[in-house]
C-alpha cells in the first residue's frame, strides 16, 4: 500500500472511532440519582480523677443507716477531685445518668458541669429508676465542632446517702448515657 492510501485508511478508521465513541456516549447517558448521608462518629469515655484511666468500677465501701458520703473519695465533704466524661469522637452529645438497680432507701445526688462552666447542674434519685435522668443541658462538644478543649469534657461527682434500706450487699450500676439531643 502506498503512503496516501495508508493515511486515508487511518483517517477513516480514526473518524469512525471518534464518531462511534461520541455516538455511544450520547446514546448511553442514563442518569441515576443517589442518596448519601455522611454522619459523624459518636463516642465517649468515662474516666477516673486523673482524666485518663477508664472508670469501670467504683468501690463504694460500707455504709450504716443515715450516713452520707461523696465520691470520688468516700468522704463526708464534697470532693476536690472529680470523674470525667469526655467526647472522644466527632459528634457532640448530651449526658445523663441512669440508676436502674439502686436499693430503695438510698438517695443518690449527682453534680455535673462542662469544663468551661462554673455552675454545677444537679439531680437526685431515690430508689430504682430505669429511665435516664434529665440530660445535662450543655453539649459535650467534639473537637470537630469546637476546638476549645474545655468544651469537650464534663466533670462529675456524686453523693450516696443511705437512709434505711434493707440490710444486705448491693451492686448498683451507674449508667452514663450520651444522646444527640437534650431530650434524650
Amino acid at each position: 500500500m502506498n503512503r496516501k492510501v495508508k493515511l486515508l485508511v487511518f483517517a477513516l478508521v480514526a473518524t469512525v472511532a471518534v464518531m462511534g465513541t461520541t455516538l455511544a456516549t450520547l446514546l448511553l447517558n442514563y442518569p441515576i440519582t443517589t442518596n448519601i448521608i455522611i454522619k459523624p462518629k459518636f463516642s465517649m469515655g468515662v474516666f477516673d480523677v486523673d482524666g485518663t484511666t477508664p472508670l469501670t468500677a467504683i468501690g463504694l465501701g460500707q455504709f450504716e443507716w443515715n450516713s452520707k458520703f461523696f465520691f470520688p473519695g468516700h468522704s463526708e465533704t464534697e470532693p476536690s477531685q472529680h470523674y470525667f466524661v469526655k467526647n472522644t469522637d466527632q459528634m457532640s452529645f448530651y449526658v445523663a445518668f441512669c440508676l436502674p438497680d439502686i436499693p430503695d432507701g438510698t438517695d443518690w445526688k449527682f453534680w455535673i458541669k462542662r469544663g468551661d462552666e462554673a455552675t454545677w447542674f444537679t439531680f437526685s434519685c431515690s430508689g430504682p429508676d430505669p429511665s435516664p435522668h434529665p440530660y445535662y443541658s450543655l453539649a459535650i462538644q467534639s473537637s470537630v465542632v469546637d476546638p476549645n478543649p474545655l468544651t469537650q469534657f464534663a466533670e462529675f461527682y456524686f453523693s450516696l446517702e443511705v437512709l434505711q434500706p434493707p440490710f444486705g450487699t448491693y451492686a448498683p450500676t451507674i449508667h452514663v448515657y450520651a444522646a444527640d439531643s437534650v431530650l434524650g
